[in-house]
């Protein structure tokens, strides 16, 4: 989607952090990378498929069918492709 996004932008000649604010989820290379690096979302991915695999085998050897939620921390990493809100005339 983030490639996506940027051809879009790209195409239509508008400036990240001026013209527009975007933010990705998870740290892709691309955002980081990117001539105007990109704000995101950032998770623990490595962490959210151990926490799934141990919730999955908790319920297996248990026998539990009712589903359990669990928090897990997610962070906002600002760069330069979000800009302040500018007020509309």
């Amino acid at each position: 989607m983030l490639e996506g996004a940027l051809s879009v932008v790209r195409a239509r000649n508008l400036r990240l952090g001026s013209d527009l604010s975007l933010v990705c989820c998870d740290d892709v290379p691309l955002s980081r990378l990117f001539e105007v690096p990109i704000s995101t979302i950032m998770r623990d991915t490595v962490l959210i498929g151990r926490t799934a695999a141990q919730l999955l085998l908790e319920a297996v050897a248990k026998q539990r069918h009712k589903p359990s939620s669990v928090m897990l921390p997610t962070w906002f990493e600002a760069r330069p492709s979000t800009g302040k809100p500018q007020r509309r005339k």
